[in-house]
């Protein structure tokens, strides 16, 4: 099956039938003794290229360590605390079978925003920018935790920068990664000046517990979400795309008329893949190296630390991680918008959401539209190549 051996070749199986299993390429990476089949059919690079790829993918590793020192620092819900009888509070509560069957009982659609302030930022050349606040107002899933949940006040406002023009054009919603959220370094890291030039207005929107949103008592954007506290990371997915939702509808409610997408990279690639595999609003999704499974990336990451040591000797596995977090899985769901209204973007060098991911994703939704750059996770050495594809491919679609 799939594996990244010492350089970045992207590798496949491709005589073994498990394609009714989405998490088939996950499991085999955790199996040492399966060959190597590489994937020509999807990344063909010159020398160049594969060597940017390894210097991506060295960068990614050394820049792990740090990652997952972040990931669990000053958290007081560590992954060997949530066994026993919590831990099967969370399948009953997040990760029944008939709940994963009627997820829009946990993802409900959310009610309009009442009160937006639109604040006015600048003027652009045949439009305008604009900083958007409305209050979340996400009703938390599991009673027992609302108070908990609640009590981040900083949390409970949404935020995004809006990139409109005076008359009504396509609508890319931005989302972003992990430990991001500062909305003008969003609106860098979108490329939002090039998109407005190129026709598009763009919505940049702050994901739970990131940028204006994170609580005093976090150290960094993006500290408790995600994070080891199981259940504090299913309630921010659903709100996440509660306050999605929420923007969507207001946007078609005040003149965004033409078609609405998503994009996102790394989280927001995942939220941008889950909102896809929930409802039907969207006309398009761009989920750029992006997880199919969070519970693989922080099982996968462990390996070898202490802390996961103790919580398997505690009883936690990967198939209890998984129960735990399947409600936001994207592989738990079926696509809702035509699967030629996506494009996947991955990194041939990866080391962080390693490609496995994303081909996991790629076939779990019957193969759409797929590129892959020289880069990894972190240092995107093909992104010119990839913006132009995106754009190519946004005018082919729309």
């Amino acid at each position: 099956m799939f594996r990244m051996s010492s350089g970045p070749v992207i590798s496949v199986d491709a005589s073994v039938d498990d394609r009714d299993d989405p998490f088939a390429l996950l499991d085999n990476e955790y199996t040492p003794d399966i060959p190597e089949v590489t994937l020509d059919d999807h990344w063909e690079p010159g020398l160049v290229q594969s060597l940017l790829s390894s210097q991506a993918e060295w960068l990614d590793r050394a820049a792990l360590e740090c990652m997952e020192q972040l990931f669990l620092t000053g958290d007081d819900a560590s992954l060997e605390s949530r066994t026993g009888e919590e831990l099967e509070h969370l399948h009953d509560v997040y990760g029944a079978p008939q709940l994963l069957d009627h997820a829009d009982s946990f993802f409900r659609p959310p009610e309009s925003p009442s009160s937006v302030q639109a604040e006015w930022l600048e003027s652009l050349p045949g439009g305008e920018r604009i900083r958007l606040s409305f209050e979340s107002r996400y009703p938390v899933f599991d009673p027992a935790f609302e108070s908990a949940y609640q009590q981040y006040t900083a949390n409970t406002t949404c935020h995004a920068h809006l990139w409109r023009h005076d008359d009504a054009r396509p609508t890319i919603i931005g989302l972003h990664c992990w430990c991001g959220g500062r909305l003008w370094m969003d609106e860098l890291i979108f490329a939002a000046e090039e998109f407005y030039e190129a026709g598009y207005d763009i919505a940049l929107m702050t994901l739970p517990f990131h940028g204006d949103r994170t609580p005093s008592g976090a150290l960094f954007s993006g500290q408790f979400f995600p994070s080891p506290d199981l259940q504090r990371t299913n309630e921010a997915f659903g709100e996440a795309i509660w306050n999605l939702r929420a923007l969507t509808q207001w946007l078609q409610a005040h003149g965004q008329e033409g078609p609405i997408g998503l994009m996102g990279g790394s989280l927001g690639g995942y939220t941008t893949a889950l909102a896809a595999s929930l409802v039907d609003i969207y006309d398009f999704a761009i989920p750029v190296v992006t997880p199919a499974s969070f519970a693989d990336v922080l099982w996968w990451h462990g390996e070898g630390r202490e802390m996961y040591d103790r919580a398997r000797e505690a009883g936690l596995t990967l198939d209890k991680l998984r129960r735990a977090w399947s409600i936001h899985t994207p592989l738990h769901h079926e696509l809702q918008i035509s699967r030629d209204r996506v494009l996947l973007i991955g990194a041939a060098g990866d080391a962080v959401v390693r490609p496995a991911q994303v081909l996991s994703l790629w076939r779990h939704w019957d193969e759409p539209e797929m590129h892959w750059f020289e880069g990894g996770h972190l240092l995107h050495f093909g992104r010119r190549d990839y913006m132009e594809t995106i754009l190519d491919w946004l005018e082919r679609t729309l």
